[in-house]
């Protein structure tokens, strides 16, 4: 019995996420492009924040999971690293870092195939970064090169040399605070 009604709030649960998704698409839809209002996981986020400036996790987490909800939703990059970022911040509050680190790392990998799928050069460029702060110096080297296959194929002439400097600044950045040993 109580498996059968853990199954129907699922089901709602699960309907009740896809009816709001719809109605963010007609929405924007409706309104003009989706880039030109605030994305629909920003205001989940600050609830994230105000939740745990006052410590409740419980609260955090729960606007965490409709944060990162509606960044699936959108199939931008953007709204998955800042999701990312949000559980690294639960992590911190909550001291679970290393788990809070494994799924913002999976948060980000996601993030990078979708940017590179759209042939967004700042979203590759963003991931390293997010990348970077983890630590991990392979998902960098990995960034960098499909930054540097996106740029070689971009209209603008000096995206090769801002991917480029932007490596170059992000190597610094690794050997000053130890990331990167050489």
């Amino acid at each position: 019995m109580d498996g059968r009604r853990y199954g129907q709030r699922r089901v709602t649960g699960i309907v009740a996420a896809l009816a709001w998704l719809a109605a963010l698409a007609l929405s924007a839809d409706a309104n003009g492009p989706a880039l030109a209002r605030e994305a629909p996981w920003a205001v989940h986020l600050r609830a994230v924040d105000d939740a745990l400036a006052d410590r409740d996790l419980s609260a955090a987490e729960h606007a965490w999971r409709n944060a990162y909800i509606a960044a699936l939703g959108t199939w931008r990059w953007e709204g998955l690293l800042e999701v990312g970022d949000a559980y690294l911040r639960i992590g911190t509050v909550s001291g679970l870092q290393q788990a809070a680190t494994a799924k913002a790392r999976n948060l980000y990998l996601t993030a990078l195939f979708r940017a590179r799928q759209q042939s967004a050069l700042d979203g590759v460029l963003q991931t390293a970064e997010a990348f970077a702060r983890l630590g991990d110096r392979d998902m960098v080297a990995q960034c960098v090169r499909i930054a540097e296959s996106l740029a070689a194929d971009a209209p603008d002439p000096g995206a090769p040399a801002r991917v480029h400097a932007f490596a170059a600044r992000l190597a610094n950045v690794l050997l000053v605070t130890g990331e990167v040993r050489q």
